[in-house]
């Protein structure tokens, strides 16, 4: 199950893009394990492609016992206005988790909630992303990031704390100024008035004389 679309983990594409720029988006690629000890079913995000890699679905497979490292989650809380997640479509907008063990066709846990575990990468030689293999797994580091970071705030009040200000002087300055007094305004009218007596006629043309 893809769930997106979504940008880049921090440090997988370079650093993260600063101010309103946008990184790369793409898709986490979901799937079901099953814990030989436990028998328990643990939803596996293993990582992140690129959107153009998932919509060719080029992705690794897995197949038999496989070993995951990775960080435990509890799915996402969707916003006031998420719309609902249709895991029909193979594709879904947020990390629902028991959407996410519906669709994937496995059964809930007999104890405790749903699981979700993050993939990383590992530090070590042969554990690292090759930087080819599509998904790939997040690095640990990623998980000590926030989505948008305290200097990326930090820009977005300079902007708009400007804005603010210039808007502040601009109707300051256009308040400031008073409308004419009564007395301004018929000083006005009379003005008016003696230009328009005083302006000559036009002289009549002559007739010319055959």
């Amino acid at each position: 199950m893809l769930v997106g679309r979504r940008g880049s983990p921090d440090g997988l594409l370079g650093e993260r893009p600063q101010g309103m720029a946008t990184s790369p988006s793409g898709y986490y690629l979901c799937t079901v394990l099953v814990d030989e000890a436990s028998g328990r079913s643990i939803v596996v995000n293993r990582g992140w492609m690129p959107a153009d890699v998932a919509e060719r679905r080029e992705w690794a497979k897995e197949d038999g016992v496989v070993e995951v490292v990775g960080v435990v989650g509890q799915g996402e809380t969707p916003a006031t206005f998420s719309p609902p997640n249709n895991p029909s479509s193979g594709t879904m907008l947020w990390f629902e988790l028991p959407v996410l063990l519906q669709a994937l066709r496995a059964s809930p846990p007999a104890v405790g909630g749903p699981m979700l575990v993050n993939a990383v990468a590992g530090e070590g030689v042969g554990e690292r992303w090759d930087g080819v293999t599509w998904p790939a797994p997040r690095q640990l580091a990623s998980f000590e990031t926030f989505p948008v970071m305290p200097e990326t705030h930090a820009v977005y009040a300079t902007t708009w704390g400007s804005l603010s200000l210039f808007g502040l002087v601009a109707a300051t300055h256009l308040l400031s100024k008073k409308a004419p007094t009564a007395a301004a305004r018929a000083a006005m009218a009379r003005a008016a008035n003696a230009k328009t007596k005083t302006t000559p006629a036009p002289e009549p043309t002559p007739t010319p004389t055959k």
